[in-house]
């Protein structure tokens, strides 16, 4: 009887084993737009939580804009370009798909969506990148004849897919609301 309730006191006690490390709870805001009117030949809805700023690096130029998401630590870099004699649709197709393929030494896949919105004039690829990559979701959207922007989205630290993965899947829908809102200037 002694020999078993000692057995029972020993085995109530608590073990001590290794846990693995867990990652904070995001509490996301709930979704809310509002009018992004650019002094560039192009608008479109931000979240109210962004802060849209030019972009100050020395070979910016004057419609290249930064979208941050301040609370996430991430920012959409937007490049805009005139299509006309300058700059080719072609090359610039070509040079987006190229800073794609420059992530296959770290993407485990990338995926490919059309986006084709003929009333909006709004054509394009929007990039999805999986793996230890440096940016996640890339596009660029064009109305084929005169405008042409492309996006890349970067958090501002070293990632780790697997913990970035709640907050690309909300800011993807952020992105995705910009080019679903996005509207030309003629």
């Amino acid at each position: 009887m002694i020999l078993a309730a000692s057995i029972l006191l020993f085995a109530c006690e608590n073990a001590k084993t290794p846990r693995p490390h867990a990652y904070f709870k995001i509490d996301f805001p709930a979704k809310s737009y509002v009018p992004f009117n650019s002094p560039c030949p192009f608008r479109f809805e931000v979240p109210f939580y962004v802060q849209v700023v030019q972009d100050s690096s020395p070979n910016a130029e004057p419609c290249w804009l930064n979208m941050n998401f301040v609370p996430y630590n991430a920012t959409l870099h937007l490049t805009y370009k005139p299509i006309g004699t300058e700059f080719n649709l072609v090359d610039l197709q070509n040079d987006s798909r190229r800073f794609v393929m420059n992530h296959t030494i770290k993407a485990q896949e990338i995926l490919e969506n059309e986006i084709n919105k003929p009333a909006e004039h709004v054509h394009g690829v929007l990039y999805r990148l999986k793996g230890n990559t440096a940016t996640s979701l890339q596009f660029y959207v064009t109305d084929s004849t005169k405008h042409y922007l492309r996006g890349a989205l970067y958090f501002n630290t070293h990632t780790n897919p697997d913990s970035i993965a709640p907050v690309l899947e909300y800011l993807s829908e952020d992105v995705l609301q910009l080019i679903g809102t996005l509207k030309w200037s003629y």
